[in-house]
């Protein structure tokens, strides 16, 4: 049977050989122990016949026979030096590893940057084209008829949905009955406003102006005058854009104007046949003092 114990006191010392580069440490160790032990035993006689015969007569100082025992104590005590050195722990303390790389790993979007093109510089469109005109008249004395004729025109888009345009239209009317012609010629300006963008297709809009009408009359052969008016109008169309370079227009439009010269010399003018008489046989100047009219206008324009 054995039993230890083992006791130990540890001292430790630094000993700095290189203040940034390395360092050593030393360790005195001190411990001790006791060791314990013992034994039983039985001692018999050996049995002298099976002794050789040389050593029969010899005598033999012997214990006698029977059991014996006994036991024993030790100790022991030790002292023990480590020294242990190494790179100086005043260096930075290295980064982490980086996580491992997942096997299937999705790349970052890419983003591309977006190019606005910028609009070009917008520029008046002028356009120009020619129309038919239809469309009935009255004036104050009460007569009227039914005209028609053509008629050319210059348009300019200004921009901000506004339009200028400018007509000349020739029109005229016919009587067969009185041997009655009538002939207009009317410059005119006006000025339009469009309901959508330069860039639809259908532009329906708003139209006013003024304009200066050259009134001719002729009866057969015999009578032959002429007047100025000038009056104004008001209108509705809608533009149609064909194509790049062609666009129809369709125009309705009301039309007033005011004789210029009231006391003229034609004024009065009396016809035989009675064609510049009233029902009740009044006589009536050739050409009314003042007039409307009514009329559809329907265009063809190319854009430059």
């Amino acid at each position: 049977m054995r039993a230890g114990l083992a006791l130990s006191l540890a001292t430790v010392a630094t000993l700095s050989l290189a203040p940034a580069l390395a360092h050593a440490d030393g360790v005195v160790v001190i411990g001790g122990g006791f060791r314990a032990g013992f034994g039983v035993g039985y001692r018999g006689y050996r049995n002298p016949a099976r002794i050789p015969m040389p050593y029969r007569a010899q005598r033999f100082s012997r214990p006698p026979a029977g059991w014996y025992g006994g036991g024993y104590v030790s100790g022991s005590i030790g002292i023990g030096v480590q020294v242990d050195s190494g790179p100086s722990c005043d260096y930075p303390v290295p980064a982490p590893p980086p996580p491992p790389v997942a096997c299937c790993t999705v790349a970052p979007p890419v983003y591309y940057p977006t190019v606005v093109a910028e609009r070009p510089a917008r520029r008046n469109t002028i356009s120009g084209g020619a129309r038919v005109i239809a469309g009935h008249t009255g004036d104050s004395d009460g007569r009227g008829g039914d005209f028609g004729g053509l008629g050319g025109y210059l348009r300019l888009d200004a921009g901000m949905n506004l339009g200028v345009e400018l007509a000349v239209d020739a029109t005229g009317t016919e009587d067969k009955d009185r041997d009655l012609q009538r002939r207009d010629l009317t410059p005119q300006v006006g000025l339009l406003l469009f309901l959508t963008g330069e860039r639809a297709q259908l532009r329906p809009y708003l139209s006013a102006g003024a304009g200066y009408t050259m009134s001719k009359v002729s009866i057969g052969s015999s009578v032959d005058t002429s007047e100025d008016y000038v009056g104004g109008y008001a209108g509705i169309g809608l533009s149609a854009r064909l194509s790049r370079s062609l666009r129809l227009d369709v125009e309705g439009r009301y039309n007033r104007r005011e004789k210029l010269n009231r006391q003229g010399s034609d004024d009065t003018q009396i016809l035989a046949s009675g064609s510049a008489t009233d029902k009740a046989g009044t006589s009536l100047p050739l050409l009314p003092d003042s007039e409307e009219s009514s009329e559809l206008r329907v265009g063809l324009a190319l854009i430059f």
